[in-house]
């Protein structure tokens, strides 16, 4: 049989790594996000980060930055979160800003109590020091990825 060329060999640990991003995301993420999803949960959290550094407002065009999110992406998401009760818009001068309600507050608190039950559980199952480490690399290869994004393409 022949061997494998370097390319091929690329090729294959890609396709691979292509794979298993889209099964995660598609596998995992609806069954842990079952409260709200991960996207609303992601806004949320900048939302409450925000809240939590004393911002008095939290301007959409603040979230849409810190999000890389074009605003015509992001009204949609927060138009959801505000059809569930969870926030409020309210606008002046400078711009549109929105309001965490207690419904909200508790979707988040519920939802992360679901996330935080199931990464203990993985961490008891995988181990810790290896998640971690995982963790470390996905990172890298992450950062290498968005190098590589910016400078080649």
């Amino acid at each position: 049989m022949a061997e494998m060329t370097r390319r091929e060999e690329i090729t294959k640990a890609g396709l691979k790594w292509l794979g298993q991003q889209y099964e995660s995301g598609r596998d995992h993420f609806p069954k842990i996000f079952n409260i709200i999803s991960r996207d609303d949960y992601i806004l949320l959290m900048i939302l409450i980060k925000r809240l939590k550094l004393h911002e008095a407002k939290v301007y959409l065009k603040d979230i849409s930055e810190e999000l890389l999110l074009p605003m015509k992406e992001l009204s949609p998401r927060v138009q959801r979160l505000a059809d569930m009760g969870h926030v409020i818009w309210k606008h002046d001068r400078a711009g549109t800003f929105i309001c965490l309600t207690d419904s909200g507050m508790e979707a988040m608190a519920k939802q992360e109590e679901r996330l935080i039950d199931f990464i203990e559980a993985t961490v008891k199952e995988y181990g810790l020091e290896k998640f971690e480490t995982l963790n470390e690399y996905r990172g890298e290869l992450n950062r290498t990825m968005e190098k590589i994004l910016s400078e080649q393409f």
